[in-house]
């Protein structure tokens, strides 16, 4: 079964919208360094949208060490 383009920005934006991490303090390893970022939310690939040291990043792939809730 494939969702047609309107059932699937029906389920993105109802995910972005109820997305556990939206707005938390998380501390990343990627790269094998430590970040500190606020999740702003995920792009239309699923990636999270992280902003460290005032830029948006993208993160495709990591860890997430820690949720520090806000």
């Amino acid at each position: 079964h494939y969702f047609s383009r309107e059932d699937w920005l029906h389920f993105m934006n109802y995910f972005k919208k109820h997305m556990y991490l939206l707005e938390e303090s998380v501390e990343l390893l990627l790269q094998n360094r430590k970040h500190i970022g606020i999740v702003k939310g995920i792009n239309d690939n699923f990636e999270f949208l992280v902003e460290v040291n005032k830029n948006l990043i993208t993160v495709s792939s990591g860890e997430i060490l820690k949720v520090n809730r806000l």
